[in-house]
């Protein structure tokens, strides 16, 4: 649990400042690029006033709102179209002038102007120039279309992106390498308070062994010597009771430290026999109290894992299921490509359509459930879910649209056998 924490802390740190350095990058660099194509388009609007072109560059007056130096930076070309032509002429520019700038030849120009024209867009880029499409001030049939050269500052916005994310994956290892040992410090208080409490929990449970195990044994001495009445009947009840959930609660806080099984402990074993096993031995319980019992097993599916805790697993699946069940009760040992799938459903009272995974919370037990005196400590169903977990499974509990509860189990490793004496 503690290094699940650590991880979670690690990646919502690191997921939060990729977030915020690559939301500043795009901010950055949308902003360079908006300043680049406001300017382009200034000068557009000051070559829109104008019906012919000169040699020598158009002069810009400080007035439009331009540097001086701008004159002398810009590169661009025009194009002019007649919209009376025919349709086969009509998409050819009557007239180009390249005075302006070297880096396209006239035939170039002609082919930029011919496409952005057959285009919808009066104004956008055509490569790395910013064009904008107007009709002629003095001639209506006349479609005039004016490119401004941007390369060199949008080459300058590219390379500044591409130093951009270079800086900001040095960034974000350095800030992992940094985070990965600050994590360690964020959960100390964490893991000294869990280790705390887990020593809490065994030192209560050996505690409390002792006395339990002495109200037992007085209690059958005053059986022996008084005979049974309801009084010690209740007595012997709620011991056992109370021995069986400090079990739990130790076990539970044993395997809620989350450590996967290791190559010693799992094994590979047949689940298909061990549900097999389980169903047949709670069969005779589902009967004696009027409920269909059903379950279909996939032979020859085998899991590798830790055989007595999935055992224990299936037998608090099917004992919950006991315990809850109003006339109907099934489960499925389903196999779907790399993955095998334990489906458990019952009917119930006030099943709702939808999540309900509180029920694996510790201690978590319903009104319902309460109201109506079924014996149960709220723990078992905790200690399913942490089987599954260390077992790299999942486990989910939902109700669906049938008025059926359902657990269903999933383990991503499976293996199938052929091997005699199998179910």
């Amino acid at each position: 649990m503690i290094k699940k924490i650590r991880y979670k802390f690690i990646s919502i740190t690191l997921i939060s400042l990729s977030i915020l350095l690559s939301f500043l990058m795009i901010a950055i660099n949308w902003v360079n690029f908006t300043q680049v194509t406001t300017n382009a388009d200034k000068i557009i609007n000051f070559l829109e006033n104008k019906e012919s072109f000169e040699t020598d560059k158009p002069s810009f007056n400080q007035q439009d709102g331009m540097p001086v130096e701008t004159p002398f930076e810009t590169r661009f070309f025009v194009a002019k179209f007649d919209t009376t032509l025919s349709d086969d002429k009509k998409y050819e520019p009557i007239e180009v002038n390249t005075s302006f700038v070297k880096a396209v030849s006239k035939e170039e120009a002609k082919i930029y102007a011919s496409k952005v024209y057959k285009g919808k867009q009066d104004s956008g880029y055509e490569k790395n120039y910013r064009y904008r499409k107007y009709v002629s001030k003095t001639n209506a049939n006349e479609i005039w279309i004016t490119f401004v050269d941007c390369s060199r500052q949008l080459e300058l916005i590219d390379n500044f992106f591409k130093i951009s994310i270079i800086v900001i994956s040095i960034g974000l290892i350095l800030a992992f390498i940094a985070i990965f040992f600050i994590s360690k410090l964020v959960v100390k208080p964490i893991e000294e308070s869990d280790a705390r409490q887990k020593k809490f929990i065994t030192d209560a449970g050996h505690e409390l062994k002792t006395p339990l195990t002495i109200i037992s044994a007085n209690n059958e001495l005053i059986e022996m010597i008084n005979g049974e009445n309801e009084m010690t009947h209740t007595i012997d009840k709620e011991v056992k009771k109370m021995s069986s959930m400090v079990k739990n609660m130790t076990e539970l806080s044993k395997l809620s430290e989350g450590t996967l099984l290791s190559k010693k402990e799992a094994i590979y074993f047949s689940l298909s026999n061990i549900l097999y096993s389980a169903c047949t031995d709670f069969s005779t319980s589902f009967v004696n109290k009027n409920i269909s019992f059903k379950f279909s097993i996939t032979p020859n599916v085998y899991i590798r894992g830790n055989e007595n805790k999935i055992t224990e697993l299936i037998s608090i699946i099917l004992d919950n299921a006991l315990k809850y069940s109003k006339s109907i009760c099934q489960i499925f040992l389903l196999v779907k490509k790399n993955e095998l799938i334990i489906l458990q459903q019952n009917d119930g009272n006030d099943i709702k359509v939808g999540n309900m995974n509180q029920i694996f919370s510790r201690f978590y037990r319903s009104e319902e459930a309460r109201a109506s005196q079924i014996e149960g400590s709220g723990i078992g169903l905790s200690i399913a879910k942490e089987i599954v977990t260390i077992h790299r499974g999942k486990i989910e509990a939902f109700g669906d649209k049938n008025n059926l509860f359902n657990i269903q189990i999933s383990f991503p490793i499976y293996k199938r056998k052929k091997i005699k004496n199998v179910i």
